[in-house]
């Protein structure tokens, strides 16, 4: 027995429940030596490690490798990053359940250059995200919900190439509140969202200090044909990529793979043209498979060779065709067209002379309606005779002779008329470029060779003549 007062025995045994302190003083009156040789054991450091390692929980339990003891923590590393990059402050959305880029309930902060995932009770930072990388933003109403419920997706690009930096931000809030909810803006003031209120206005307005396009689908574009009893439809439909479930969502956009990670955004001018970009498959008409064709050439000259980038969503209810082939004959104008090509501006109509890049972009397809020197002096005898005639019959009775001895011409005027009305001949349609006379054509010849030939004497215009 040692000189000291068993003191780890006693504090053990003030911290036991009333029935096993008493026990333990019964034992040590009975046997004062065993009273010792309990205080020794507690003392004992060995003892203590071991009941620690066993109080510890399974996942946290240190493993034993060829060095040693290396203990295993459920810790995130500690982020690399330094807040005074991240610019002013200018929005907070606070208490949001998150899936990506972290699954838990953070507080998302918009700063000035960043987005970051902080928890709320220890305001220790998950993840950080660089706006600079987000690209688009997606509002969707969340398919398999009892509740109406939004689900917000944040891409940096519109593929998710394995071994590539491509974060997404994926949240869901309820559309009503079920409980408060705050939000703090760019002046620290803090406001209170009641509940029952809708959330949709502050989502949007956390997503407008993103400064990325938002996009919402919409069944005015396109509506499922397997919507819920009660509900106004969902623009979006049920589809598997390999093993995965997830929503495939149709906007005049392009077509979004959503909620389930990765995502990907088809944008309809990245689509391989009109007949390619999009297809159906189907055996039994129960269901079908989708292939989306993403056009993988940069250059509008390698298009021709472009095999594009394949993806298949299969196990599509077969009731979902009739509203994919609507929405392709809708959009399918816009496949495999870049948005360069359809702003392209129009030509500025031609001023003062015309320039020999004018003739070309003008006359390509109506080079073939010109006539040859026959036809030119068959026109100008008939033209000539014509006046005579007019010239020559200026009588009342004599007009009149001519009046009945024309009507058969008068009758094939009129079906001439008939056949050049404007639905019968494009060059008549409103835009239709006219015909140039081959006096007009010597004048752009002359042009050109005088300016080839540098010749600047003054020449009259045949036209004049």
């Amino acid at each position: 027995m040692t000189q000291d007062e068993p003191q780890f025995l006693r504090v053990v045994s003030s911290c036991l429940p009333e029935e096993l302190s008493q026990k333990l003083k019964n034992l040590s009156k009975s046997s004062p030596e065993a009273e010792i040789i309990l205080d020794d054991v507690i003392r004992f450091g060995a003892v203590k490690k071991g009941l620690d390692e066993l109080l510890r929980p399974a996942d946290l339990k240190r493993r034993r490798d060829a060095e040693g003891d290396v203990p295993q923590t459920s810790k995130r590393p500690k982020l690399d990053h330094d807040d005074a990059s991240d610019g002013p402050h200018r929005f907070t959305l606070h208490s949001v359940s998150t899936t990506s880029p972290v699954r838990k309930k953070v507080d998302i902060v918009v700063h000035e250059s960043t987005v970051k995932f902080v928890v709320p009770a220890s305001l220790a930072t998950e993840a950080v995200v660089s706006l600079a990388q987000l690209s688009r933003a997606f509002i969707l109403p969340t398919r398999g919900k009892t509740k109406p419920h939004w689900t917000v997706v944040i891409i940096s690009t519109n593929t998710s190439e394995k071994g590539t930096s491509s974060p997404q931000i994926i949240f869901g809030l309820d559309a009503s509140a079920p409980s408060p909810l705050s939000m703090t803006d760019s002046t620290s003031v803090k406001k209170l969202m009641k509940k029952g209120d809708p959330t949709l206005p502050a989502i949007k307005e956390l997503l407008s200090h993103l400064q990325v396009p938002i996009l919402q689908p919409s069944t005015d574009v396109f509506k499922s044909a397997c919507a819920n009893k009660g509900s106004d439809g969902c623009p979006g439909i049920e589809a598997y990529l390999g093993a995965k479930v997830g929503s495939l969502w149709f906007m005049k956009e392009g077509i979004l793979w959503g909620e389930s990670k990765p995502c990907e955004f088809w944008p309809v001018e990245d689509l391989m043209g009109i007949t390619d970009g999009l297809r159906m498959i189907s055996a039994t008409g129960r269901t079908c498979t989708l292939i989306l064709t993403r056009r993988s050439a940069e250059d509008p000259g390698e298009e021709e060779d472009d095999a594009g980038e394949e993806t298949a969503f299969s196990l599509i209810d077969g009731k979902e065709q009739d509203g994919i082939n609507q929405w392709v004959k809708r959009f399918q104008g816009a496949f495999g067209r870049k948005k360069d090509e359809e702003n392209r501006p129009a030509l500025p109509p031609a001023t003062g002379k015309m320039t020999i890049m004018q003739i070309a972009d003008d006359s390509d397809e109506e080079d073939d309606d010109f006539k040859d020197d026959e036809q030119e002096e068959e026109e100008e005898e008939e033209a000539t005779s014509e006046s005579s005639g007019e010239e020559d019959g200026g009588g009342g009775d004599s007009g009149s002779e001519e009046n009945v001895g024309g009507s058969d011409d008068d009758a094939s005027g009129d079906e001439d008329e008939e056949v050049l009305k404007e639905e019968n001949h494009p060059l008549l349609r409103p835009g239709a470029m006219p015909r140039m006379s081959r006096a007009a054509i010597d004048m752009v010849v002359d042009m050109v060779e005088e300016d080839m030939l540098g010749n600047d004497e003054d020449e009259e215009d045949e036209l004049d003549d």
